[in-house]
């Protein structure tokens, strides 16, 4: 299905050599998305986590400016008519450890990760509860979405840095670990606006096994059973 203005490709899974007991569902977009009255794609992820009835928790660790970021997705969602929006406070490994912290996300219908720096995002999340927490809940059929940085972040090998260039350079790309909510895959955000193709097709080098997703802003790709 692709969803034009803006633009929307989703993929599913049919085949499979492993069981998959619930339908894991990942919606990222390539940043810059509309936050206005045509959030086409916001709105998208908010029926995805069940419309009036969601319960979405938004992460913005990434962020120069947290809780301002989480607070203009909060309205949004709120807005569309979400039950609950709620932001997480996670700025540290102490709060990624919380009790409390798990339980918002394991009680969530949703969970939305917002732009900023991807390296944040992992060096906050990574090897914690709250990690743990995200991957179960999306290997349980959560939704999870992000943008920008929140989009890089789903993928096992990420894209930590690295200027565009007239070329692909391996030693010019940084490369980090992400989440690992999709397998195989490197993805890179701002992708046609900020010339990200080298960029990309660097890391592939790095990594030949995976497949290269660039991603535009105000574009968003959506993978059912990834």
């Amino acid at each position: 299905m692709i969803y034009s203005g803006p633009w929307l490709l989703s993929l599913r899974v049919v085949e499979r050599n492993i069981a998959m007991p619930k339908t894991t569902r990942l919606f990222i977009i390539g940043g810059a998305e509309k936050k206005g009255r045509d959030a086409q794609l916001l709105r998208f992820f908010f029926d995805l986590c069940g419309g009036a009835e969601s319960r979405i928790i938004i992460i913005t660790c990434a962020s120069q400016a947290p809780l301002k970021t989480g607070q203009k997705y909060e309205k949004i969602f709120s807005g569309f008519g979400s039950a609950s929006v709620s932001i997480l406070p996670v700025f540290s490994r102490e709060e990624a450890n919380s009790t409390e912290t798990v339980k918002l996300v394991e009680q969530s219908t949703g969970i939305f990760i917002s732009g900023g720096n991807q390296v944040k995002i992992a060096a906050t999340i990574g090897g914690t509860k709250l990690e743990t927490a995200l991957t179960g809940r999306y290997r349980k059929g959560g939704p999870t979405g992000g943008t920008s940085a929140g989009a890089s972040i789903a993928s096992s090998v990420m894209i930590a840095g690295g200027k565009p260039f007239t070329f692909p350079r391996r030693r010019s790309i940084r490369l980090s670990a992400g989440l690992g909510l999709i397998q195989d895959v490197i993805i890179d955000q701002h992708f046609r606006e900020r010339d990200r193709i080298y960029r990309l097709a660097a890391a592939v080098m790095s990594h030949p096994r995976n497949l290269g997703v660039g991603i535009d802003e105000n574009t968003a790709l959506y993978i059912e059973n990834g």
